[in-house]
């Protein structure tokens, strides 16, 4: 059913497309709007699509069965960054989708590659147990699960004596796990507290955020990075033809491979979830389409629409009232790929 309505809004979405391409009596302004629109729907079926999380569980016989969980965590801390590069490879087509849609839908060709590096992602097996609760815990636990199912079945003296050494060698093996874990972790404290001698008098507490109304927050995050209330960084400049750029100012293939490679893993992504590791794994298929993209942008001395949007974290500073909102750092989260054409 959801593919069924997927597929339906989609072709939708499309035949949009087709109207805002065509000439006629749409003004330039309609035809932005419209294909704006049609990204703003991509990105929230995208985001309905990341809501729901299919992993594996094991019921009372030891056996893994799937089931569904909804994610009530944000699909951004979520998205694996493992890539399927062979799966991208085979979407010739889209690639070379994403380059026409250069020349005058940069929105629109971004959305192609973000979707091409989301739907590639190998899902990544989240833990759920404990730490200390490791592959010889999780194999006892299957064996006497199994053992239990096995004596209440047969209801057999010596089906019952087997579960009971089994759940006993079980919770033996938990017992000693979990001691170690806690020595292990205690040792690690030692080591951290001899380096520093007053680490265990460092402030640990967040303190408890009140609840601030989001208009407050938007007052004053304004107050403190635009007090000109101004809409553009800069004026932009009419002395030079936007469509011409000196052939020495074009940003080549190494800068951008440069970039990249200087980029470090495991770092916050922006709005569109796209994280380094998407970036450096599919670089060698994506190159070419980013060369041509970051000097469409160049040549027209603009950038792509949600590039202009980023994720705003607001972080205690570990001192002063919780209820001031000068006690909190904003943290901006920009996406990645426009992070790298901005330290180009």
């Amino acid at each position: 059913m959801a593919d069924t309505a997927s597929s339906a809004v989609e072709s939708a979405l499309k035949n949009i497309e087709k109207v805002a391409e065509t000439g006629g009596y749409l003004k330039k302004e309609v035809k932005e709007a419209l294909l704006h629109a049609v990204s703003e729907i991509r990105e929230y079926l995208e985001f309905l699509r990341m809501k729901t999380e299919t992993y594996t569980d094991v019921n009372e016989a030891g056996r893994e069965k799937p089931r569904t969980k909804q994610n009530k965590e944000s699909p951004q801390n979520r998205l694996p960054r493992i890539l399927d590069v062979e799966q991208i490879q085979n979407n010739k087509e889209s690639i070379e989708e994403a380059r026409e849609r250069i020349k005058g839908q940069l929105d629109r060709a971004l959305d192609i590659t973000n979707n091409l590096i989301k739907s590639a992602c190998q899902p990544a097996q989240r833990r759920r147990a404990q730490p200390w609760f490791d592959r010889t815990c999780y194999e006892e636990r299957k064996e006497t699960l199994r053992a239990v199912v096995k004596a209440k079945t047969s209801k057999n003296s010596e089906d019952l004596t087997r579960y009971a050494e089994k759940r006993k060698q079980y919770k033996y093996t938990i017992k000693v796990k979990k001691e170690n874990y806690v020595e292990k972790k205690a040792q690690q404290m030692i080591e951290e507290a001899e380096k520093d001698p007053f680490w265990a008098l460092k402030r640990k507490s967040r303190g408890v955020m009140k609840e601030i109304p989001i208009q407050n927050w938007q007052n004053h995050f304004a107050q403190i990075l635009n007090k000109g209330n101004r809409t553009e960084a800069y004026e932009a400049s009419t002395t030079e033809d936007a469509e011409t750029v000196d052939r020495g100012m074009e940003i080549t293939e190494d800068e951008i491979t440069k970039g990249i490679g200087e980029a470090k893993n495991r770092k916050a992504t922006g709005p569109d979830q796209i994280a380094y590791e998407h970036l450096n794994a599919s670089a060698d298929i994506f190159k070419i389409v980013w060369i041509e993209l970051f000097n469409k942008c160049m040549k027209m001395g603009s950038i792509a629409e949600q590039w202009r949007r980023a994720t705003l974290k607001i972080l205690y500073k570990g001192k002063g009232s919780t209820e001031d909102m000068n006690s909190y750092r904003g943290v901006v989260l920009e996406n990645t790929l426009f992070k790298i054409f901005m330290k180009i």
